[in-house]
């Protein structure tokens, strides 16, 4: 993975701790909210909801409330295990979030 990303987003196959106890990647909690929340189909910043449009999930860290990892709170992490913490976006608006956020 290039270093430069790396470093902005943190590691994306560190495995964060849930309140269960269960040990997820970023892999797998992505997985989970595509398996619960389906495919993005609209925009929820623009509003669009064009069928030849790509759509993308996107964690919002606003939504995310701070995860125990059993020895610190982490309030900004690069990914969370809550799929209610992501919202649906085109590519254009994430691409802005993602640059208004600092993480790009």
């Amino acid at each position: 993975m290039h270093y430069a990303r790396w470093n902005r987003h943190g590691d994306p196959f560190t495995t964060l701790t849930a309140a269960g106890g269960e040990g997820d990647s970023y892999v797998i909690a992505h997985q989970r909210l595509k398996r619960k929340r389906g495919r993005p189909d609209h925009c929820e910043f623009c509003g669009a909801s064009d069928p030849t449009w790509r759509y993308q999930w996107a964690f919002d860290h606003r939504k995310a409330t701070p995860k125990y990892d059993g020895t610190a709170y982490s309030g900004h992490l690069p990914y969370s295990l809550n799929v209610e913490d992501y919202v649906s976006l085109c590519v254009s608006c994430h691409k802005k979030f993602d640059l208004r956020e600092g993480k790009a």
